[in-house]
């Protein structure tokens, strides 16, 4: 195994263990929606799957993150400010600025849609701020993400230089289906790394193939795969690196997920490849204590011991939730081997507008000779409200699925309801009229089949809503 295939398993690795102890709503700098590694190797590439283990586990603690209040009147983040409460001053500061009332979004959405955000931080010889970053972005007539530009302050020319490049397009269903990185070496723009993504007639995305430029032309890199349940949930995945010294794809990680009745994730378990049998082995587990409406009040970490060809304990996290599903608390332990039991280390507590967008977030430490918790940051977000002009600004809800898009004939769509209730589900087009009306009663989780042959071919809006305060849409698309 050469020493590219070696170097991916370790930084998979250490981004797992260095997550695991919190769960955060967004990083301190935000960043364009697509990841890319230029030329992985074994080692790399793990850690990237133990990244994403990880990620699947903060969305799993954050249900409230994909259930923001919908209405005519948005609320979107124009800034956010981090705080080190050691010190009497702000130490990083976000601002966003938008261009079209159809912009934006809260931070329950994974992309936010900006023209552009800049990135501060606190200098305390000049006792100001100084700028550090900027990321700008331009955008097609649905509104999907055309361009990110990603550049650097320079103080000595005082000038933005560019950094990075991201083009992305899309298939009928607005997902995106490639996505090509460029650096700036210094006076033009050079290939970087390519993604290509396939999804299956749901919009699941299934595969993301990534490719990294050498020598003039792309390289395999490696491929993620995903399957999924029945009811559209991520099942498992699976990363696989090409191994150019043996001339084969590598299994080199796989995360495999479990529900309960209620299909609520109960599990995830993380396999990584062991580099001398070049077979997959247990590395990490997290077990989900759910309540009535699918939060995950405890969630425990294990990690495998080969010695023992056990399960050991590792972490426990505490967490609790108001009535729309936001966190509003969550304690982090670690398990203590020599006392034989858990130590608590961080308390993350939460605020919310009225919005269910998140408002404060507060990091606190326990101190054991005191048994008090002493406060170590907070991040602050500031949003206005904003009202679109379009339909089109309405984001895919991932509590509904409508497929297949493009739809010719006919559209099923399926949707996750945790209470019964009245639905109503209606198909309206850009300027919100409304062409297809269906009535349920005492609905939950359902299959619907709806006919489209008599809609003309175009780009709709499916919205369903519930008498008990469910809420969903979705573009579609209709081609005959």
């Amino acid at each position: 195994m050469n020493f590219k295939t070696l170097t991916l398993l370790g930084t998979v690795l250490c981004a797992f263990g260095s997550q695991t102890a919190e769960a955060k709503f967004a990083p301190k700098t935000l960043q364009p929606h697509s990841e890319t590694l230029k030329k992985p190797n074994l080692i790399e590439l793990a850690q990237h799957a133990k990244k994403q283990f990880q990620q699947q586990v903060d969305e799993k603690r954050n249900p409230g993150l994909k259930t923001a209040k919908t209405t005519a009147t948005k609320s979107r983040v124009v800034a956010y400010s981090f705080r080190d409460l050691s010190i009497p001053q702000l130490t990083d500061t976000t601002k966003l600025y938008y261009g079209s009332p159809n912009r934006g979004s809260d931070l329950a959405k994974q992309i936010l849609k900006y023209d552009s955000l800049v990135n501060y931080t606190y200098e305390p010889s000049v006792s100001s701020f100084i700028k550090v970053d900027f990321s700008g972005q331009t955008f097609d007539a649905l509104d999907n993400i055309l361009t990110t530009t990603d550049k650097i302050w320079n103080d000595g020319t005082s000038t933005y230089e560019n950094d990075t490049r991201t083009a992305y397009v899309y298939n009928a269903a607005n997902k995106v289906v490639s996505s090509i990185t460029e650096t700036w070496d210094g006076t033009a723009w050079v290939n970087d790394s390519k993604t290509i993504s396939k999804y299956d007639a749901a919009q699941n995305k299934i595969a993301d193939s990534i490719f990294s430029w050498a020598a003039g032309t792309w390289e395999n890199s490696y491929v993620e795969t995903n399957s999924y349940t029945s009811s559209n949930k991520i099942a498992s995945t699976a990363y696989h690196i090409y191994e150019t010294t043996l001339g084969i794809w590598l299994n080199v990680a796989s995360i495999s997920n479990t529900y309960d009745a209620s299909d609520y994730l109960t599990s995830s378990l993380l396999k990584v490849i062991n580099s001398t049998t070049f077979t997959l082995e247990n590395n990490a587990r997290y077990t989900f204590t759910n309540d009535a409406v699918g939060n995950p009040l405890v969630s425990l970490q294990e990690s495998w011991d080969d010695v023992s060809s056990t399960w050991i304990k590792d972490a426990r996290v505490y967490s609790t939730f108001d009535a729309a599903k936001n966190k509003t608390s969550e304690i982090n332990t670690t398990w203590n081997d020599i006392d034989g039991k858990y130590d608590t280390l961080t308390l993350l507590s939460n605020s919310y507008n009225s919005y269910n967008q998140i408002k404060t977030e507060v990091n606190s430490n326990w101190d054991a000779s005191t048994s008090a918790w002493v406060k170590a940051d907070s991040t602050t977000y500031y949003y206005e409200e904003h009202t679109p002009t379009s339909i089109i600004e309405i984001a895919n809800n991932s509590r509904s699925k409508a497929y297949p898009i493009p739809a010719q004939n006919e559209l099923t769509v399926s949707a996750n309801i945790a209470e019964v209730q009245n639905i109503l589900m209606l198909i309206s087009d850009i300027q919100g009229r409304v062409l297809t009306e269906i009535k349920q009663n005492n609905t939950a989780d359902f299959n619907q089949k709806i006919s489209v042959s008599n809609i003309p071919s175009g780009n709709y809006i499916l919205s369903i809503q519930g008498d008990k305060g469910f809420k969903s849409a979705q573009k579609i698309t209709i081609a005959h």
